[in-house]
């Protein structure tokens, strides 16, 4: 597989996910308010509340002012005795440390919270911790136990008829199954979030799964419906004045045009998105706009712009000390790199991103960029390097199943042997990528293994398999 493709198909699992929801924009009023409140004599224990909330209100447009109102509530929570205001502000602190890109510290939050809620035999924060644990899990890459958790969170939800748990346990559930590309699994639970969502008045959570939903049909070439799932999530968004989640579904129709060949519709949208982004200085927004007019700069060879593009996200990613887009930045500067062939100014980016995803825990992330730094090596003629880079790709592929990577990493190992005229090792490489993208199912998949192993056949004086490959 080619790098330029790899990252492409990174791509579409890093901007996977839009947001919808409360607006950066309209909250400012509760928040100004809730502010003013905190500065009054209040009890302690509203006090807890209050803060907990601001938490929960300002990591939109603020992760360290989010994160320091959390602290302040988890603080005078245990001061004062109030285990429930703790639980609630460890779930609170959980996203928005998450959200500040660090997953094992949203973690560490959400255990806590978790074994709070056992204590206080509370269903409802439990539940919630779970919730907060699985998110955490999904940002690691460890989508097995993130779905225990979601599991878990399901269940109580379902039994205590908790229904805005309930739906954000669905849609988050759906999006380890849309990871997972069991795109029929995906679509049942957005489906019965947003009719759970629609019979409770729950509108942020039922334009999040029309939104999310609509990301499906597009992965999956349904243009149609993924147009109409996204637009019904944009007029949820105009109903509820939230400008942020009308811009995600901009963001996401504008994938769709892109897509459908209207590269100008598509570009436009985005723009608007971003001009939303400015306008409610909502730095997550802005980060992914900004990335995305970096792809669609990239796709069409304007390697300059789209560097440009990449490069102010990064800025502000590290700014905003959102650690994820950073190193999504960086593989994608260091790709540009890479396409013009300048294979050692770009490897400084890729080593950046691996220290940051390795940092952060995020074996998937982990996993792709040692491929890509295995890729790289090979161009530059260190295969030694490239092999090592690409058996570690391997491990961690292995440990976070995923068998599209696997296909990748055995294509390329297979390419190297190729390279150096081990027809042995080359077959052996190019036989396993067949073997599980066949049992995948995928022929996108098949079509990276099959042309290798197709010359290696011809080669070992076998012309009859070959062309049956071939074919």
């Amino acid at each position: 597989m080619s790098l330029r493709k790899h990252i492409g198909h990174l791509a579409g699992l890093m901007l996977l996910f839009g947001y919808c929801g409360a607006d950066a924009c309209g909250q400012q009023y509760r928040i100004d308010s809730l502010e003013t409140v905190l500065e009054g004599r209040i009890h302690d224990t509203l006090r807890v509340n209050i803060q907990s909330q601001l938490c929960d209100l300002t990591w939109r447009s603020d992760i360290s002012q989010a994160q320091r109102y959390g602290e302040a509530a988890l603080s005078l929570a245990e001061r004062i005795g109030f285990r429930r205001g703790a639980l609630r502000a460890h779930k609170d602190l959980s996203w928005a440390v998450l959200e500040g890109g660090d997953p094992s510290a949203a973690l560490d939050h959400a255990q806590k919270a978790m074994a709070l809620g056992e204590v206080l035999n509370w269903a409802v924060g439990t539940a919630w911790a779970h919730d907060r644990a699985g998110m955490a899990m999904f940002r690691l890459g460890l989508m097995d136990s993130a779905m225990q958790h979601f599991n878990v969170a399901e269940k109580i939800a379902r039994t205590v008829g908790h229904a805005p748990i309930l739906t954000n346990v669905l849609i988050n559930t759906g999006n380890v199954f849309q990871l997972w590309r069991k795109i029929d699994e995906a679509r049942t639970y957005y489906l019965e979030a947003i009719k759970c969502a629609r019979a409770n008045g729950l509108t942020i959570s039922e334009a999040t799964a029309s939104n999310n939903l609509g990301n499906v049909e597009a992965q999956q070439r349904q243009y149609t419906n993924a147009l109409k799932y996204y637009r019904n999530a944009q007029d949820l968004n105009h109903s509820l004045d939230s400008k942020t989640g009308v811009a995600s579904c901009l963001s996401g129709q504008a994938g769709v045009y892109l897509r459908l060949g209207k590269p100008d519709s598509a570009l436009h949208l985005y723009e608007e998105a971003y001009r939303i982004g400015l306008e409610c200085n909502y730095q997550p927004l802005l980060v992914g706009t900004l990335i995305n007019l970096g792809l669609i700069r990239s796709q069409f060879g304007k390697l300059e712009q789209a560097l440009r593009h990449f490069l102010a996200a990064s800025e502000l990613a590290e700014e905003t000390k959102n650690l994820h887009a950073l190193s999504y930045c960086l593989v994608s500067m260091g790709t540009i790199h890479f396409r013009q062939e300048r294979y050692r100014s770009g490897l400084p980016y890729l080593r950046r991103a691996l220290r940051i995803s390795e940092k952060l825990g995020d074996k998937r992330s982990v996993a792709s960029t040692l491929h890509d730094l295995g890729l790289v090596m090979h161009y530059l003629g260190r295969n030694d390097s490239a092999r090592s880079y690409l058996r570690r790709s391997i491990v961690l592929h292995n440990e976070i199943s995923s068998p599209r990577g696997l296909v990748f990493a055995h294509e390329s190992l297979g390419r190297i042997a190729f390279a150096e005229h081990d027809l042995n090792n080359a077959a052996l490489h190019y036989e396993k990528a067949e073997r599980i993208a066949r049992e995948l199912g995928e022929n996108k998949l098949l079509a990276e293994a099959l042309p290798g192993l197709a010359k290696v056949r011809l080669l070992q004086g076998n012309r009859k398999h070959a062309r049956s490959l071939a074919e």
